[in-house]
């Protein structure tokens, strides 16, 4: 979970046919689908966090950009505290202080990466106002 890396396109696609094995009324084809899924997961170092939330697009990124837009920028974690930090009239206190004890760490737990997305869409969204 060091860098906060999108989905790529066939292993969304993959697990969205695994997941779709969920329906099954047989409980055992239902089960089975759900543990294929978190090998899936497991293979690619995937939590279900960075499944169901959107890609980090790059704060700049702008809509009306060239055929690249459909193509999602990675940020690594010092990008994106580096990034809200910047914006630091946007933070409260804490906020602060939590992006500050991030930095010099590659790797970051579920809960910090979805406390940074969270942070990093209100940075976002107050570059949009």
């Amino acid at each position: 979970m060091g860098e906060l890396v999108p989905l790529s396109a066939s292993t969304r696609d993959k697990l969205a046919k695994v997941l779709s094995l969920t329906d099954s009324e047989i409980e055992a084809e239902a089960l089975a689908a759900v543990m294929a899924a978190r090998r899936i997961m497991t293979a690619n170092c995937l939590t279900w966090s960075e499944i169901l939330a959107p890609p980090l697009l790059s704060p700049d990124e702008d809509d009306e950009t060239d055929d690249d837009a459909d193509e999602p920028v990675t940020l690594s974690v010092a990008e994106a505290v580096d990034y809200c930090l910047d914006r630091s009239a946007a933070l409260t206190a804490w906020e602060r202080q939590f992006l500050v004890s991030l930095r010099g760490f590659e790797r970051i737990s579920e809960r910090q990466h979805e406390t940074l997305c969270r942070i990093l869409a209100k940075c976002h969204a107050a570059d949009e106002r």
